[in-house]
């Protein structure tokens, strides 16, 4: 998810000895292929193509892996691509000489692309694991999952993300206010995926919050997961380095520091209203009930229709209106009856859950 400590996690880590880290070296492939695959399926393109998955209705996560791995890029498309990026915000890992490292002779599936560009631009001379960070590709962790690629998802406060996402610097990293429910689905996405794929052993989640208050300890985790020697305690003591050997300088929405910070969290209390909120909690108590995080407010008396955007909605192929339209707050309050006391039906699991597994696990810390 956005705003959530992917970069944080990406410098910690790429500090390690035997670690290297690149910053969305390829973001525009991933939406290329959802694009194509929207394209196969006559599925019409709503806003992101990288989407939250609630509610949707014309196709299920494994027709999306089968054809990941049936899906070959070829050199034009991979040429268009890269020059798309190069102008593009969301790329952050230039890359150099791509005509000479990356056009394939042959189509070249994305589990080979994503090898290709780690060994290419990564350090890997003196580093045993290699990887990239990305934000909002949840719906690919099957596919990288099937090719054994360890996956790392970091969750944090749905309010505190909301926080970075609106206020300070957020929509500089961003981009435009987009509706509360837009952002509060796709939150819940990453939840989702973890709680599904939580006993695989090529998946770990973690929380923001216990990256940043016992820092070593999360990170021991980690290095556990991957097969590395653990960081030393004295580590990040001169702060942290980028993968270029440069002091990191941070890049929090609301506070300027450097290196840990254990005291960025529960931000939201300062900067977000009780009508906001309120309406956080009330679309994700479910899930930050499972991942404990403590509520403010009592949701059981709580009408959304009532909610009021607290930002100016500015992406204009977004309905504004998203966080309140009736059709989408009885998809919500259908969500919640299920997990309550409804009758359990797989096409509604499947719809409002992602997965039984989710569905489950939801259910019993909802109860």
């Amino acid at each position: 998810m956005s705003r959530s400590g992917t970069t944080l996690l990406q410098n910690l880590l790429s500090s390690h000895y035997g670690i290297d880290i690149l910053s969305q070296p390829i973001p525009m492939v991933y939406r290329h292929l959802k694009r194509d695959f929207y394209e196969k399926i006559n599925h019409s393109e709503d806003h992101y193509v990288l989407n939250h998955l609630f509610n949707e209705r014309e196709y299920t996560p494994r027709q999306l892996n089968s054809f990941l791995e049936k899906k070959r890029i070829n050199e034009v498309e991979l040429r268009r691509l890269i020059h798309e990026m190069e102008e593009w915000s969301g790329q952050k890992t230039v890359l150099h000489d791509y005509k000479k490292y990356l056009l394939p002779q042959t189509p070249l599936s994305l589990f080979t692309l994503y090898k290709t560009v780690l060994h290419t631009y990564c350090r890997t001379e003196t580093n045993e694991v290699l990887g990239s960070k990305e934000i909002l590709l949840e719906e690919f962790i099957p596919y990288f999952l099937k090719y054994k690629i360890k996956t790392i998802l970091i969750i944090r406060d749905p309010r505190d993300v909301i926080t970075s996402l609106n206020e300070g610097a957020g929509p500089k990293y961003v981009g435009k206010h987009r509706p509360m429910l837009f952002h509060v689905r796709h939150w819940r996405n990453s939840v989702a995926l973890a709680n599904t794929y939580n006993q695989h052993k090529n998946l770990l989640w973690i929380k923001y919050e216990d990256l940043v208050r016992q820092t070593y300890q999360c990170l021991q985790k980690i290095t556990n997961f991957l097969g590395l020697e653990q960081f030393s305690n004295d580590h990040f003591k001169k702060g942290i380095l980028t993968r270029d050997g440069n002091s990191w300088a941070g890049n929090s929405s609301t506070k300027a520091f450097s290196g840990i910070d254990k005291n960025n969290t529960d931000k939201y209390k300062e900067f977000l209203d009780e009508n906001t909120i309120k309406y956080v909690e009330f679309m994700c108590e479910p899930e930050m009930l499972k991942m404990k995080y403590k509520l403010n407010t009592n949701t059981s008396d709580y009408n959304p229709l009532t909610f009021e955007e607290s930002y100016n909605i500015e992406i204009n192929n977004l309905n504004p209106r998203m966080s309140t339209d009736k059709y989408e707050i009885d998809l919500e309050l259908a969500r919640r009856k299920l997990l309550l006391n409804g009758e359990v039906n797989k096409q509604k699991i499947f719809d409002l859950f992602y997965d039984e597994k989710n569905f489950h696990v939801l259910r019993k810390s909802f109860q």
